[in-house]
């Protein structure tokens, strides 16, 4: 799951969900910007696993 809001400075997040833990992992320039992002995949991701 990524996401480009026309940063130089390209921010990714890949999530990956293991039975019941989840791995992210950030690449890029964390900011205020991409905060929001980064909280919405690990926050969707979470409520796949509590399913």
């Amino acid at each position: 799951m990524t996401e480009d809001h026309g940063s130089p400075e390209r921010f990714t997040v890949s999530i990956a969900v293991h039975e019941d833990y989840i791995v992210a992992r950030a690449a890029g320039e964390l900011d205020y910007q991409f905060a929001d992002l980064l909280h919405h995949q690990v926050k969707d991701s979470w409520q796949c696993v509590c399913r």
